[in-house]
């Protein structure tokens, strides 16, 4: 999918009280990181010679050399609070705290050659009215200089604070997402979740934490093990805050053409830190449903929402390192009802069936876990070392025909590990980043056997309508689908000339996908209760019988290596203090053998022959195009995506800006798409029966087991 967008706009960039960065959103660090830079005057007798930057909950000391001038560049920092350490020539000065945040690019200069103004205590918000900075051992006030130097990014920075204070019921750290202009999060009945935005569907999707993409390659939702599930993809305790654009991204964003989102986890501090919760919901919090109300008022169904966990973090050694955990769960119990369509009356269901009908519950179970350790052995140098897993399972049903005993048992295991290592030079940075990933989501059905499946056909006038009264039985969603691989990435940063950061990276990753989807293991009667004049309820004599098994054409499991591998390089130039340019270049391929080597069977070659099909004949196109011999597909290998953008401030706190870009993104679709592209086949049994004669006539036929293949 290639996505172009060229976008240009006057805005002003707001900052809300509550810790909400409205578009448009700075221009971005390393995926996850931000970053400072700016000038700072000293009397020319007594030099700026190095400047350092302090998180001052944990002890990281980032130093940097002085340019002639006083130019400085923190290329990539942490979010987080930090004070600058100004080494001069005589002497050393510090200024108060300022706060990053995720993905900034913030501009910082300040005036150490103007005569010394009364000392302002540690903290203070406001600078000096004349911009002064302190001498001495006093304190060198930043206040409201920082600015943002803009990228032409649309978005926002969703802070800590919006997180812990902003209502939600699901703890789903990406539910604030849609305060970004064009995004949108949708929970559906059963609490499944999923991001979408630009006019596009979830598999355009990207979400990065710690620099280390979620994408899923095999479902559809675009973030792993959030396909039809109610549970959320990373502990909220873990989330210390992230940043949301949805346009006008730079070139290190891969495999994302609507809404990126770049998140960074907590880490531990110089002081021991905790923090738990407890939620709980039930029958009495909550409204009547509607069948508990219509047709007769009855008793609340009981109804149970559980959300609890902790988190713990601190030094293990101060200042050189720390460690945070989070434990975070689930359990819930909802209520589903099961009823005929179109007020089909129970009552003229035989007994033996009714039994079926009522309310039922569905469950559902999730623990997540985090850890991350953090080392600091130089000035130099950050070591991380983090985990997560994830697990949950449940009984999922939904309210409808479908009877309890076809519910789905849910299963998904997501396990996620990342070694990075950055380190930082006089004049640049490497960020590298090993991560490996094993995630399976594998439903089954809760009762094996057969499903019998009621319709009833009603006349009306001189047309029939055809109502679904019951599924009940055996369940049928049988799948096995996942990705297990390694990933290696770098990204090195050069700020040797003066107003420009070069940004260069790349990115490899080896994956194993698997696909299994047999959803008619257990055969499925279809009746028309209708069928057979003088019959009340025919549950004896099927129309139709469907089941699922391997055909002679190939295996209904779908397993490929997949190689992906991609490079970018950029320049975020400030051609004035007013003008800044962000310029970058990305390619991306990618391999999948299963689909590139995938030979149509020959059979379903001859089925849609010309000799078969007589429509072909002197049709537009030529059936060929359509047929894989296993050499006539090639990887895509023109994926080149230049990324462009441009911010203008009017002013020099950049409140007022006028900002474009102009972009290409190309993203592959999921690989579910190609698997069904696979050589596999189900043979699907008929029987008709014609109501007027009570004569059968059966008829099998085999045929390919994915309707909807975009190829064959």
């Amino acid at each position: 999918m290639n996505t172009m967008m060229l976008r240009a706009a006057l805005v002003s960039l707001t900052a809300l009280s509550s810790g909400l960065l409205l578009a448009p959103t700075p221009a971005t660090a390393q995926v996850g990181q931000a970053s400072l830079r700016g000038t700072i005057t000293a009397p020319a007798d007594n030099p700026v010679v190095e400047v350092t930057a302090v998180e001052i909950a944990t002890g990281l000391r980032r130093p940097v050399p002085a340019e002639t001038g006083g130019a400085y560049n923190f290329a990539s920092l942490r979010a987080g609070t930090y004070r600058l350490e100004i080494k001069q020539r005589s002497g050393t000065r510090n200024s108060d705290a300022f706060t990053l945040r995720v993905g900034q690019v913030a501009g910082l200069d300040l005036d150490l050659s103007a005569a010394a103004a009364p000392a302002a205590p540690a903290g203070t918000a406001e600078a000096p009215a004349g911009g002064t900075a302190e001498t001495g051992d006093e304190i060198v006030v930043t206040g409201n200089r920082i600015r943002s130097l803009a990228g032409g990014q649309v978005g926002s920075v969703i802070s800590s604070r919006l997180i812990e204070q902003l209502p939600q019921n699901n703890r789903n750290f990406l539910a604030f997402a849609d305060l970004a202009p064009g995004v949108r999060f949708i929970e559906d009945a059963s609490g499944a979740s999923r991001i979408q935005g630009g006019g596009q569907d979830s598999r355009t999707v990207n979400v990065f934490i710690d620099g280390v993409s979620q994408k899923d390659y095999v479902l559809k939702n675009g973030i792993t093990g959030q396909d039809s599930s109610p549970g959320n993809p990373f502990p909220q305790l873990g989330i210390g805050e992230y940043q949301v654009l949805s346009s006008n991204y730079k070139a290190e964003f891969d495999q994302v053409s609507s809404v990126a989102i770049t998140a960074v986890t907590k880490s531990g501090t110089n002081q021991f830190h905790g923090e738990g919760f407890y939620d709980f919901t039930n029958q009495n919090l909550r409204d009547r449903r509607p069948s508990e109300i219509f047709p007769t008022v009855i008793s609340k169904v009981d109804t149970s929402n559980k959300q609890f966990g902790a988190a713990l973090g601190g030094p293990i050694i101060k200042d050189k390192a720390h460690f945070f955990a989070t434990y975070e769960g689930k359990r819930i119990s909802s209520p589903y009802d099961v009823r005929p369509e179109n007020g089909y009356p129970i009552s003229s269901i035989p007994q033996q069936y009714q039994a079926n009908f009522g309310t039922f519950a569905q469950r559902f179970k999730e623990d997540l876990y985090f850890g991350k350790i953090d080392i600091v052995p130089t000035d130099n140098d950050l070591i991380e070392l983090s985990g997560k897993y994830r697990n949950e399972s449940g009984l999922q049903n939904a309210t409808g025909i479908n009877a309890a005993s076809t519910s789905t048992l849910n299963k998904v295991v997501d396990k996620r590990g990342l070694l990075r290592w950055q380190h930082t030079g006089e004049k640049w940075i490497n960020d590298a980043r090993v991560s490996y990933e094993d995630v399976v989501f594998s439903p089954r059905p809760s009762t094996d056997g057969i499903t019998q499946f009621f319709q009833a056909t009603q006349r009306i006038g001189t047309g029939t309508q055809r109502t679904d009264l019951l599924r009940a039985g055996a369940g049928g969603n049988f799948q096995t689908k996942g990705q297990r691989g390694w990933t290696v990435q770098d990204d090195f940063t050069f700020t040797g000339l003066q107003g420009h950061t070069f940004k260069v990276g790349a990115k490899a990753k080896w994956v194993k996908l698997n696909t299994l989807e047999q959803n008619l293991t257990n055969p499925q009667y279809t009746y028309d209760v209708n069928a057979i004049p003088g019959v009340a309820f025919n549950d004896a004599l099927p129309y139709k019988l469907e089941f699922g098994a391997p055909g002679a054409s190939g295996s209904p499991s779908v397993r490929s290596n997949n190689f992906q591998i991609g490079f970018y390089a950029q320049d975020d130039w400030d051609v004035t203090s007013h003008l800044t340019l962000n310029l970058g270049l990305r390619w991306d391929y990618e391999r999948t053998p299963a689909y590139l080597d995938y030979a149509t069977a020959p059979e379903i070659v001859a089925a849609v022959s010309p000799a078969n099909y007589t429509n072909l004949r002197g049709a537009d196109y030529d059936i060929t195009d359509y047929i894989s011999t296993g050499n006539n597909r090639k990887a895509f290998k023109g994926a080149w995506q230049p990324r462009l953008g441009f911010t203008y401030r009017f002013d020099e706190a950049g409140r007022f800006s006028l900002f474009g870009g102009y972009g290409r993104r190309t993203i592959a679709t999921s690989s579910t798409s190609s698997s069904r592209r696979s050589a596999r086949a189900r043979t699907r049994c008929a029987r008709s029966t014609s109501s007027a004669t009570t004569r059968s006539t059966p008829a099998c036929r085999a045929r390919p087991a994915s309707p909807g293949t975009q190829s064959i």
